[in-house]
């Protein structure tokens, strides 16, 4: 059943779209090799993984799992490795200036590029964490807020979506 919604949503697809796929550590495994057979190895992009809760869990028998993993592959990777769409970059913070001296400024001092100088932003990492892109407590919170109950079972927030 999976693999057949993977054929419709590559379908869906248009020649420079993405999809982002959400899953757990359970079967990670086995959505990478549907996805390498419907969309092509070659246009596999990223696994990222996704801090989606804030605590651990004290009932949890061997590891209290914390984060989920967001497969993406494109429709149709470039041959020079660009992705073939257009990555949102993330905003620079204040702490980016031009000289750094370390997170304690007693290290040797290197340069920093000027905003001019690269590309106006920050290429976004493969682990997203909650403070920056929002947990399953945030999700909840927003679905309860939408419909005044839990109509899904794994909701993700708007902040991740974006």
């Amino acid at each position: 059943m999976i693999y057949s919604r993977l054929l419709i949503a590559r379908q869906l697809l248009r020649e420079d779209g993405v999809i982002f796929i959400s899953i757990d550590d359970n079967e990670v495994h086995h959505l990478r090799k549907l996805c390498d057979e419907v969309f092509g190895e070659e246009n596999f992009i990223a696994n990222i993984i996704w801090q989606k809760k804030y605590s651990p869990q004290n009932d949890a028998k061997c590891f209290s799992e914390m984060h989920d993993h967001i497969i993406c592959y494109a429709k149709n990777k470039k041959r020079n490795g660009d992705p073939g769409w257009e990555i949102n970059l993330l905003k620079r913070t204040e702490e980016q200036n031009r000289i750094w001296f370390g997170a304690n400024g007693d290290n040797v001092p290197s340069i920093k590029r000027f905003l001019f100088e690269v590309k106006q932003g920050i290429t976004p990492p493969t682990i997203w964490f909650r403070t920056d892109v929002g947990d399953n407590q945030e999700a909840a919170l927003e679905v309860n807020n939408l419909f005044n109950y839990m109509p899904f079972d794994t909701p993700k927030p708007t902040r991740l979506l974006e």
